[in-house]
């Protein structure tokens, strides 16, 4: 979940804090979303510490383990399919087609070396030819992603050419710091109203606004009695 769109580098450090204060699925489920976000801070892409708590919290009905199967694994919250399929081969050390950067890199530089704008469907498709070959999987895919990250360091990016390749949108001054300020805003000072918020932060109260009812609607904070608070603490 901290890879998601995440440098190793940033993520190492936190993943290490983060395993060591809540080393499993029932410890991270007592925690409040608060201190979840307060450890998550640095990272960006919030909704993943959010659905991190999520999945932690719902597990009990499964006694505190994740889903065996990809279909299941699915169903969770910003598990999409290079996630759950990473869970399946390096968890359950099971067949499944992870397709990621590194590996996309891989595929893209071996086997397309001159082609613009190719699918994904085509990579699966090959990636899945390879993967038959395999019976060790966690490791054919250790040396992929391996291979990968040398390779961005020896030739021209080619997941440029890839078809769903496109360049992170700036940060800054974007909603998604609107929000992230505004979110931790909360988390330091507790429930605010609405003006109270605005006060503390350098943007136009409309901003502020739509920022504090995306947050509502994806479950990071709640509001009641004209005040907003994080979820749990109001």
């Amino acid at each position: 979940m901290m890879l998601q769109q995440t440098q190793v580098e940033r993520v190492e450090p936190k993943y290490e804090q983060f395993i060591k204060r809540w080393p499993t699925l029932e410890a991270l489920s007592q925690a409040s979303l608060s201190e979840v976000l307060q450890m998550w801070k640095g990272l960006g892409y919030n909704r993943r510490a959010l659905a991190l708590h999520s999945i932690a919290t719902s597990s009990k009905q499964q006694s505190w383990q994740l889903p065996k199967t990809q279909k299941e694994l699915l169903t969770l919250p910003q598990v999409g399919a290079a996630t759950s399929a990473a869970i399946m081969v390096f968890a359950y050390q099971q067949k499944a087609l992870y397709l990621e950067t590194n590996i996309r890199r891989v595929l893209l530089y071996h086997f397309h070396p001159h082609q613009e704008n190719v699918t994904d469907a085509t990579l699966l498709a090959e990636l899945e030819e390879l993967t038959e070959m395999q019976t060790d999987y966690k490791h054919w895919y250790y040396a992929l992603l391996d291979w990968g990250a040398k390779l961005k360091t020896l030739v021209p990016n080619p997941n440029r050419r890839s078809a769903q390749y496109a360049k992170q949108s700036p940060f800054e001054n974007s909603p998604r710091q609107v929000r992230a300020k505004v979110l931790f805003l909360l988390q330091e000072k507790g429930p605010l109203e609405k003006e109270k918020v605005g006060q503390h932060l350098p943007y136009e109260m409309d901003r502020i606004e739509k920022a504090l009812k995306a947050l509502e609607k994806e479950g990071f904070i709640v509001a009641q009695n004209s005040s907003y608070g994080i979820t749990g603490e109001l």
